[in-house]
């Protein structure tokens, strides 16, 4: 993700809308990589903490979450801990999106509260490649960050997808709701709508924002 463009802006508001109203929540963010989102959970008391295959957190957060490793296919952590789960960009890069949900539905208390962040298959750019003959296939790789590695995307979703996957999984209230709709280009891209995006242009959304509950 680009780290100053309006679209990365809007991001994080729409992050911390959703924590704002929180106050002395056990949170985990899982893959937290660098911790520039994971350090936005921290409000009101919140004990947050952020997990990931390698500990790639930035010294100006170390101090903001307490971190702990996991492996690709288990949240290192006992059951039914955490009060809200969170992941951001992270659910594309997984070999086993069943068994990451699985992971995250376990580590929630009853009653937990869990959201997501992760790019529309169909989203605008892509939409525009299909439209002029280009494939978009995946594995989708999408460069190299210079502080992450390698940006490979396994797999996208659309709205369907991401819908079934948590629902089977058990949680309930599962919602999948567009977010962004612009041209990440620095003349145009202040015109764009965050969230409130009428169809069809909501199909097109750079983003989808799950949210779920496990009872």
């Amino acid at each position: 993700m680009h780290t100053d463009d309006t679209c990365a802006l809007d991001y994080k508001e729409a992050i911390t809308q959703r924590v704002e109203g929180t106050t002395g929540l056990e949170v985990l963010d899982v893959g937290c990589g660098t911790g520039s989102m994971t350090v936005l959970l921290n409000v009101r008391k919140n004990k947050v903490y952020g997990t990931d295959i390698e500990n790639r957190t930035l010294k100006q957060f170390r101090d903001r979450f307490t971190f702990f490793l996991s492996s690709e296919d288990k949240i290192n952590t006992v059951d039914a801990k955490f009060d809200l789960i969170t992941s951001f960009d992270v659910i594309e890069h997984v070999d086993d999106d069943s068994l990451f949900v699985q992971e995250v539905y376990r580590a929630l208390k009853p009653g937990g509260k869990t959201f997501h962040l992760t790019p529309n298959r169909n989203r605008l750019t892509n939409f525009v490649r299909r439209l002029i003959g280009k494939k978009v296939e995946y594995p989708l790789d999408l460069g190299t960050d210079p502080k992450l590695g390698p940006v490979i995307h396994v797999r996208e979703y659309d709205r369907k997808m991401l819908s079934d996957l948590f629902s089977k999984t058990g949680f309930n209230d599962v919602t999948v709701r567009p977010f962004w709709f612009g041209v990440r280009h620095p003349f145009i891209e202040r015109v764009r709508l965050r969230e409130k995006i009428p169809f069809p242009l909501s199909e097109l959304a750079q983003y989808w924002i799950v949210t779920a509950r496990k009872d």
